[in-house]
Formats: C-alpha cells, sequence, structure tokens
C-alpha cells in the first residue's frame, strides 16, 4: 500500500471549515471507486479513482484522525484564522457564492 501510494505525486492539504471532514467525504465519495462509480458518480473517487487501492483521493474518516494526520505531516500548527471575525459579512457571502459546496 505504500508503495502504491508514492506510487505518484502526493499533494498534502488541510481542508478547514465547520464539518470540514463529513463534508469532504460527502465530495470524495466512497473508498472503492468502483462503488463509488456506481452510487456516487459525481464524487471525485468516481471520476478520477479506478479500485479500492487506487481511489484517487484520501479524507480523514474523523476530527480525531484529521489531528493526527495534519500532526504528522505538518507538525504543530495553529487553525486558521477565525474568518468571521475579521471579515465583512457581505465578503463572507460572495466567497460561499464563488467557492460553491466546498
Amino acid at each position: 500500500m505504500i508503495l502504491l501510494m508514492f506510487s505518484g505525486p502526493v499533494y498534502v492539504m488541510v481542508l478547514e471549515k465547520p464539518d470540514a471532514v463529513s463534508r469532504w467525504r460527502a465530495l470524495i465519495g466512497p473508498t472503492d471507486a468502483r462503488k463509488a462509480k456506481v452510487s456516487h458518480p459525481s464524487s471525485i473517487r468516481a471520476m478520477c479513482g479506478s479500485d479500492l487501492e487506487r481511489n484517487c483521493v484520501h479524507g480523514s474518516d474523523s476530527p480525531q484522525s484529521a489531528a493526527r494526520e495534519i500532526s504528522f505531516f505538518f507538525g504543530d500548527i495553529s487553525p486558521a484564522v477565525d474568518r468571521q471575525s475579521i471579515c465583512h459579512p457581505s465578503l463572507l457571502s460572495f466567497k460561499t457564492t464563488l467557492s460553491g459546496e466546498f
């Protein structure tokens, strides 16, 4: 599995927003890309993955797992600034419109 994971480029990102884990998992679809093609055809795994091992993308299964994985890749990082406390409300709604579902 490790060899497969490093057989091509690896991009590690932290996505941060309320309910980020569940929302990201909804976008990526089921772990097995073959099942995703049937049950969630618009998901990232359905469109880009091929099977259980080559499913294109990873998503933490819980906030606790996300914290552990973030620490592994990035060490001790601070969360992003609370944008709602520093942005004018009209900018937040404009950003939401541009960013779509996630």
